[in-house]
Parts: structure tokens; C-alpha cells; sequence
């Protein structure tokens, strides 16, 4: 299930756990796409809890960077991720479950197989366009 923002802006794929945007400092919103330069996504794995009046979205520090044009993924902060679980500021469980749910997702959208593959893969995942 995919959750967008109020202001349409981030999406949240509840299931394996991601925030996806393009950020306001990458943002194209405005001027010509072909002229403003490439588009980046920016993917937080996130912890998503609910009650029956809300939802909380925690970012767990892990992000990836990911261009559309061709260039390299590239993955960001997983020192922060151990400096929070060093820190006291997330449990093991929720650190490792973060782990596992980030592997899959960055398998299933990200990488096809083992090598890079010369096409894209589901990313941005279909579900955020339905």
C-alpha cells in the first residue's frame, strides 16, 4: 500500500517500510524537466507504526540516493543507523527488522540480480502510480 503526504510530495510504501520523494532541493516542479537537468529520488527506510487514530513514520537513518539518467545508486548513512543502535536510540529489533525489509526492497526495486542490470526495475515501484 502506498501512502502519500499531505502535500503529495513523499510517498510511503507501508509494506516494505520506505519514504520516497524527490526533494525540494532536487525538485523540477516549475520549470522544463529536459532543461532543469536529471531527477534523483531520495529513499528513507522508514519504521511505520499505526493506532486506531494515527499513523508514525520514523526515519531509520539508512537512505539511498537514486538517479533516473543511468548514474549509480548511492547508498547514505548507514553510520548513523549504528550510531543509533550504539547510541540507545533504536532497538535491536526494530534495527534488524529495518535491515531485512531494506534488503528486500532494495532487491525487488532496485537490483534486478547480482550484476547491475542495463535496464530498470520496478522504481519507482508501480504501486505509487496506482
Amino acid at each position: 500500500m502506498a501512502w502519500p503526504d499531505a502535500a503529495g510530495t513523499r510517498v510511503v510504501l507501508l509494506e516494505p517500510g520506505v519514504s520516497m520523494s524527490i526533494p525540494a532541493w532536487r525538485s523540477t516542479r516549475g520549470t522544463d524537466r529536459a532543461q532543469a537537468g536529471p531527477t534523483t529520488w531520495y529513499v528513507d527506510l522508514v519504521h511505520v507504526s499505526t493506532t486506531q487514530d494515527s499513523i508514525t513514520v520514523r526515519d531509520l537513518y539508512a537512505d539511498v540516493l537514486v538517479p533516473t539518467d543511468g548514474r549509480h545508486q548511492r547508498l547514505l548513512d548507514l553510520d548513523e543507523f549504528a550510531d543509533a543502535i550504539e547510541a540507545g536510540q533504536l532497538d535491536i529489533a526494530t534495527a534488524v527488522d529495518g535491515l531485512r525489509r531494506w534488503q528486500r526492497f532494495l532487491d525487488q526495486h532496485l537490483h534486478t540480480a547480482r550484476d547491475p542490470s542495463p535496464t530498470w526495475t520496478d522504481f519507482p515501484p508501480r504501486r505509487c502510480t496506482t
